[in-house]
């Protein structure tokens, strides 16, 4: 389907989301936990989506 970026500082939501995300059929190309991380991934991996 789509893929994704995600950020948050907290690694159990991120896992979890993560989680859900792939059941959901998506590809997160890459997870974030500090802010300044978040556009270093945007500009490599040019995913359809960012979750902040």
């Amino acid at each position: 389907m789509s893929t994704l970026v995600v950020a948050d500082p907290r690694g159990v939501y991120l896992a979890g989301l993560e989680w859900v995300l792939q059941k959901a059929g998506h590809d997160v190309v890459a997870q974030c936990r500090r802010p300044v991380d978040v556009l270093a991934h945007v500009e490599r991996h040019r995913p359809d989506m960012v979750i902040v």
